[in-house]
């Protein structure tokens, strides 16, 4: 009796055809996401305008001087200061 051997195919052939399988489903995979992807973006809308107020512009009167009080970033002196003109 002769016993019948099956030829398995060459170890090359099968890794080829992994890699050809792995990369279709990869590209599967991608290609979905991209048109999800541009569904997203054609049913988007556009932001709405801007809102502007506006306002009347008045003269006022301003403090004829500022004071400051604080202390001085080198020193432990405190400062007392007026931004007032001729000081």
């Amino acid at each position: 009796m002769q016993t019948r051997v099956e030829e398995k195919p060459s170890t090359a052939k099968r890794m080829i055809v992994m890699i050809v399988a792995v990369v279709a489903l990869i590209a599967l995979i991608a290609g979905i996401k991209v048109l999800s992807i541009m569904r997203m973006i054609a049913g988007s809308k556009p932001p709405p305008p801007a809102v502007v107020s506006t306002t009347k512009a008045t003269y006022q009167e301003w403090q004829p001087e500022l004071r400051a009080v604080g202390r001085c970033g080198r020193c432990a002196a405190p400062i007392s200061r007026s931004t007032s003109p001729g000081s």
